[in-house]
């Protein structure tokens, strides 16, 4: 009796810690959101009260052709900022069903060979029968958001080269959880140090469309199946881990 009823406590906690997390994180992007949004509105709105006031003078014509293409790459940035925010907002719940990880893995890595950039992409490990617990629909995605930040980061670099390692038998960090382990590493210039800790955190402000949110929804998919993310990073590399529960 009293070991259940722990047990069920438990969970009730583990839940509701789960849901005020998330809406910490929705409040959090929600105010981002609105500071990425209400920065450009300013120039906007001065930009178009200048023009009203240079109306018929000779100096309106300059001055409208300049301000224009301002108010037009500002109103790209606001329209990507609102598309990617809705992208996130829409993310599927995350399902976790027995998956063969190693096939998803080495279908993912078989559409970056070749890439426009050249780079070798390397696996080590078996190409299929390794079972572990995954969203099989969305995990491709997080294979496919951490292989398309090293290609990035090895742009325009001599020797770039990526390695994918599969290892069974391993465990999920700080736990006593089997897990199998999959490693992505690059040999380009590692993460900027301003941007180490946010990694994991929602960027709308990103100019390349998309890389602002792809490592949160990556994170999101990795531990709603009980798994976990994480890297390492130096001026030599960056090592991307993603740790998948085995089946008990």
């Amino acid at each position: 009796g009293r070991y259940n009823e722990m047990c069920d406590e438990l969970s009730i906690a583990a839940k509701r810690l789960a849901r005020s997390e998330r809406e910490g994180a929705w409040r959090t992007m929600a105010r981002q959101v609105a500071h990425e949004i209400n920065n450009p509105l300013t120039p906007m709105k001065l930009t178009i009260q200048q023009m009203q006031r240079l109306k018929g003078t000779d100096r309106f014509d300059e001055y409208f052709s300049r301000s224009t293409s301002m108010l037009v790459s500002e109103v790209d940035r606001l329209s990507r900022i609102a598309s990617s925010f809705s992208t996130f907002a829409k993310m599927p719940e995350v399902t976790a069903s027995e998956v063969d990880i190693a096939a998803k893995l080495t279908d993912t890595i078989a559409l970056f060979t070749p890439n426009d950039h050249h780079i070798p992409i390397r696996y080590i490990g078996p190409d299929k029968g390794v079972k572990a617990w995954a969203d099989e629909e969305q995990i491709p995605q997080v294979f496919t958001n951490i292989l398309k930040n090293a290609l990035q980061a090895l742009e325009n670099r001599e020797n770039g080269d990526i390695i994918v390692s599969l290892k069974e038998n391993e465990y999920i960090p700080d736990t006593a959880i089997q897990a199998v382990k999959i490693s992505f590493s690059d040999n380009g210039p590692g993460i900027p140090n301003d941007i180490r800790e946010k990694i994991f955190e929602p960027n709308f402000t990103t100019k390349s469309t998309g890389s602002g949110l792809g490592m949160v929804i990556s994170k999101n998919i990795v531990e709603g199946c009980d798994g976990k993310i994480c890297f390492e990073t130096s001026e030599k590399g960056t090592d991307f881990f993603v740790y998948l529960r085995k089946k008990q």
